[in-house]
């Protein structure tokens, strides 16, 4: 299976990487405005990290950085930017409360994939249009007294079926028929327990309608354990 994972993951690789240098010279090409390379960049951006996670969906990689001071409200600012226009597209209105930066150590790749899950399974529950609000402070988990970051992700959606909700997490399982893998939320929880933190849910109905809202929370200057990507990433 590792030699299979390999060359699958060498075929995937070699046209990203076409593209990924196609994009280079684009954004870099006199004949584009300022708007139109900002554009570039954006898609070279998120390119450089789906070959990222198509490494580490496959095993294939192993991060050898060193993590790094992240802020979460930086990042999550830079994940809104990308679904700005789906946003808006939506009629949602987006609120953020950001208590400070939220600052831990690890690696911006791998975090900005957990929140750019949760952000668009939100922007998706709200098709008809919606309140997105995004939090981040500083606090205690009250289970374990640690101290940490919590990034909240709340929306005013479709919520989720209470039968599904002991099954959300589960590898390949999904709502949306055949637009979702079912692997988004599965990822997401490896990637946050490698730092020891937790992902949990609440949805619920009320007067107005429905609500969803996913509660991340990371200790806070602690460095990610090592975790063998096969365990948390791999697609079985």
């Amino acid at each position: 299976m590792g030699r299979l994972a390999g060359i699958i993951a060498h075929e995937i690789n070699n046209p990203l990487e076409a593209i990924s240098n196609a994009f280079y010279f684009l954004r870099r090409h006199p004949s584009l405005d300022a708007e139109a390379q900002y554009c570039a960049s954006l898609a070279e951006q998120e390119l450089a990290r789906v070959a990222h996670i198509t490494k580490q969906t496959l095993s294939f990689y192993r991060e050898s950085q060193q993590p790094v001071p992240v802020s979460l409200s930086e990042l999550l600012d830079n994940v809104l930017e990308l679904q700005a226009r789906r946003i808006k597209a939506n009629g949602i209105i987006l609120e953020k409360v950001y208590k400070n930066g939220g600052t831990i150590q690890g690696f911006p790749v791998e975090l900005k994939q957990v929140f750019l899950n949760l952000i668009g399974n939100s922007i998706q529950a709200m098709a008809a249009g919606g309140r997105l609000r995004v939090r981040v402070d500083e606090r205690l988990e009250e289970s374990t007294r640690r101290s940490g970051v919590r990034v909240s992700i709340c929306d005013t959606g479709i919520g989720i079926d209470p039968k599904y909700t002991k099954r959300i997490f589960e590898p390949f399982f999904t709502t949306k028929d055949t637009k979702g893998t079912g692997l988004g939320l599965w990822i997401s929880r490896g990637i946050i327990q490698k730092y020891e933190g937790t992902i949990q849910f609440r949805s619920m109905r009320l007067a107005s309608g429905k609500a969803t809202c996913f509660s991340v929370f990371i200790p806070g200057l602690s460095s990610p354990r090592s975790l063998e990507l096969s365990t948390s990433l791999a697609v079985g």
